[in-house]
């Protein structure tokens, strides 16, 4: 049986941090990707002259005009859930993009038992900007700042049966500022539940989506 969880968070549309085990300069380094991470102040300062000028040859989709069944390899089985300005399609997942806000409006993905009970690589940790979108539509490491979380729309724990599929829930296409307590908390129960749901019934389609909306 096919179930259909829509997961709505209550996000702001903000920039977000991470803090703990940061280092003098607001950033620490991962040892297990050889890379440098920043996350807060002055880090990001020095970063923002910094940003990769590469850019990805991979063409973005635009949802007009594409048949349902030729949406991502049959991520989206039942079509894309809404308009967005572009179709972002990865290994696992896909992604809508709303550029006026430089954030997903929604994330689709399929949770099965043999994905959710795959456990095969650990947790990437390699946030970065997406540049297969344009710069006017991407988010980059220095705009979030804060008290935020960097928050999976599809989640890492979840997408994890090979490097690629879990390294690409860390782009921050797939980021959405949560607070801590929503994020570790109820979010993650969320998470939990979806796969917990998978492997009783076999399959699961995902969409998960911030809110503009401000209390």
């Amino acid at each position: 049986m096919k179930l259909i969880l829509l997961l709505a968070s209550l996000l702001s549309l903000e920039a977000l941090g991470h803090g703990g085990g940061l280092d003098a300069n607001g950033g620490h380094y991962n040892r297990s990707t050889a890379e440098y991470h920043c996350h807060q102040e002055p880090c990001f300062s020095n970063q923002q002259n910094q940003i990769d000028e590469t850019e990805s040859d991979a063409p973005l989709l635009h949802l007009e005009g594409i048949s349902d069944g030729a949406i991502c390899n049959g991520i989206l089985p039942f079509g894309a859930p809404n308009k967005a300005d572009y179709l972002l399609c990865r290994s696992a997942y896909s992604a809508g993009m709303d550029c006026s806000n430089r954030s997903a409006a929604w994330v689709a993905y399929t949770v099965s038992p043999d994905i959710s009970d795959s456990a095969n690589v650990e947790r990437s940790n390699n946030f970065r900007s997406d540049t297969e979108l344009p710069r006017e539509c991407r988010k980059e490491l220095f705009d979030f700042s804060g008290s935020y979380d960097r928050g999976h729309l599809a989640s890492s724990e979840t997408l994890d049966g090979n490097y690629t599929m879990n390294s690409e829930t860390f782009l921050l296409s797939n980021m959405s500022p949560q607070l801590s307590g929503f994020n570790r908390a109820i979010w993650k129960g969320l998470e939990n539940r979806e796969r917990k749901w998978a492997n009783e019934r076999g399959k699961l389609h995902v969409i998960t989506g911030p809110s503009s909306s401000q209390s």
